[in-house]
């Protein structure tokens, strides 16, 4: 049943999206949906690839597997949740050579809890766009000893995007 909402909606798309009636076709549109679950099962793949379970960071942190859940919990690590089943997921890009990424904990509850980890990888590890930071990535920037403070502007100016 087609109500007189989607049928505006239909019409403005064909207007002025540049779509036709084939792109709006049930077929299409399933086409979309099953290439945009695709997309979305590959996003998460490459995060997972780039992060550490509970266990590794326990062991790399010389914590207890409880602990390391707890930081987590507390928002102390960052870390995210697998899509099937009850494994958190540690990325790579908070742990230094020395142990934890300098004002991790600060980063960690400024991060918008809407963003992909995708998003946060790169949000951490890619040189800054508006050379905030000297052409450096936050990483780079807080484990060269740089104050937390510029990055924090990048991390609020990127969630009030």
């Amino acid at each position: 049943m087609t109500t007189e909402a989607d049928r505006a909606d239909h019409d403005f798309l064909i207007k002025y999206a540049g779509l036709t009636e084939a792109d709006l076709s049930d077929e299409a549109l399933r086409e979309g949906d099953a290439e945009l679950a695709r997309n979305r099962a590959a996003a998460h793949q490459q995060a997972v690839a780039a992060s550490w379970d509970v266990d590794r960071v326990a062991v790399f942190l010389n914590l207890e597997p409880a602990s390391v859940r707890r930081a987590a919990s507390e928002g102390a690590l960052y870390s995210f949740a697998s899509e099937v089943g009850e494994a958190i997921w540690f990325p790579t890009w908070q742990f230094t050579t020395s142990g934890l990424l300098p004002g991790l904990q600060e980063i960690v509850r400024a991060l918008p809890r809407s963003y992909h980890p995708v998003t946060v990888r790169d949000l951490m590890t890619e040189p800054d766009a508006d050379e905030m930071l000297g052409g450096l990535s936050p990483v780079q920037w807080l484990t060269d000893g740089h104050t937390l403070a510029d990055v924090m502007v990048i991390i609020d100016g990127r969630s009030q995007e």
